[in-house]
């Protein structure tokens, strides 16, 4: 892999000296500029058949093609049923999964059975129109799952449909969320509708480079180092201790693209906590503070991220169904909203935009606007903040 090569011996790093794991800090740090540039440099041609393309999200903004084993996606696989196993759920297990596929297009209705997993699916595009909370009520309780799996917004979406109308919502015994960063009030107001007490959540990325999931008696995250290996490193380039913050640098095990040190320009907080189960050797953070493209920029250039703000859940939303964050210049912030025309009167616009700009301390003017629909990506996920400013220029 020529591209390592050149940048070790730019660096002065000799491979030879790597002896343990602590010896990685040695190395330098790539990035995604450095992968896009590189990538027939970076790849071990004598594995490709053994081996898939594939991209990243892009909600940076930048696409990334990396190469992949093809077992480690059954790897990842494996990992999580391992790690469901754990917090109850069982390989048959009726289930509900709420996941950003398309339904409707292709049956006509809103909830389908998937009998090879025994999930019953729902159509996550209409859970916006409370007009549909029949149907889908109508399936969960025929179907009567009682583990929940999908991304955070749409099952939020469905919780807030139940919230507002005088159906009994059902009841669950795990609800296991996935593919979206995850945000304390969202997951309150889950919990709260669905009597659930057990939520499972976890950190991951398109690279399949590092993997952190939730720990059994709080809320912080452990990294699997069976599954990759991280850092969080600090501006100054050292490790961060307990109750700092710095970037999750992830070294992935692929064979035939691997990437080591990447940036993954995601954060999190470092947490003292070790558990006494399988997850002791885990390396925890109290929390992931946000990915990069998820800070709002204040009108004196500050960062704020959208996780400590309630992002997607406070009390002023009152009858919004679905929202998002957009930005394209410091210290003006649009905030988009779906809500039934007949709901979205000049108060409750005015409450909202009292209550965002009172979070980000005055600093940002905020514009809220009613909008039909709130675009999710090709495979269903919401991304909160539509960030088009470059967020390195304010680190």
């Amino acid at each position: 892999m020529p591209a390592y090569g050149a940048l070790y011996d730019k660096n002065g790093f000799n491979p030879n000296e790597l002896k343990s794991f602590s010896d990685v800090r040695q190395l330098p740090v790539i990035d995604k500029p450095f992968v896009k540039k590189h990538y027939s440099d970076l790849v071990d041609v004598s594995l490709a058949d053994r081996s898939v393309v594939r991209y990243t999200g892009g909600s940076t903004g930048t696409p990334m093609k990396f190469l992949l084993d093809k077992e480690k996606i059954f790897f990842e696989k494996a990992f999580f049923y391992y790690i469901w196993k754990k917090h109850g759920y069982e390989i048959g297990d009726k289930c509900l999964f709420v996941k950003g596929e398309n339904i409707k297009g292709s049956s006509g209705r809103l909830a389908v059975r998937d009998g090879i997993y025994n999930y019953l699916k729902l159509d996550s595009n209409y859970l916006n129109e409370s007009s549909n909370l029949p149907d889908y009520d109508r399936a969960i309780k025929k179907f009567k799952p009682r583990k929940v799996f999908g991304y955070p917004s749409a099952i939020y979406q469905l919780a807030l449909l139940y919230s507002r109308s005088c159906v009994k919502p059902p009841e669950f015994d795990l609800i296991m969320l996935a593919s979206e960063n995850t945000y304390p009030d969202q997951i309150a107001f889950i919990k709260s509708i669905f009597s659930c007490d057990s939520v499972f959540f976890h950190y991951g990325h398109s690279e399949y480079a590092v993997l952190a999931t939730k720990y059994h008696d709080n809320d912080c995250l452990g990294f699997n180092p069976f599954y990759g290996h991280a850092e969080i490193i600090k501006p100054d380039g050292q490790l961060a201790e307990a109750g700092e913050s710095g970037e999750i640098i992830a070294t992935s095990y692929s064979k035939s693209m691997p990437l080591i040190r990447y940036r993954t320009n995601d954060f999190a907080v470092v947490s003292g906590y070790q558990s006494n189960d399988y997850m002791r050797s885990y390396l925890a953070v109290d929390k992931i503070e946000g990915r990069l493209q998820e800070y709002i920029v204040t009108e004196d250039q500050r960062l704020v991220s959208i996780c400590t703000m309630g992002a997607a859940h406070f009390e002023e939303l009152g009858p919004v169904l679905d929202s998002q964050y957009f930005q394209d210049e410091p210290g003006r912030l649009v905030f988009k909203v779906c809500c039934p025309e007949d709901e979205y009167t000049s108060t409750l616009e005015k409450n909202i935009k009292r209550a965002i700009e009172r979070k980000l301390e005055n600093k940002v003017k905020v514009y809220v606007k009613n909008v039909p629909d709130i675009r999710r990506t090709s495979t269903g996920k919401k991304i909160m903040i539509e960030q088009k400013l470059d967020i390195n220029q304010y680190l």
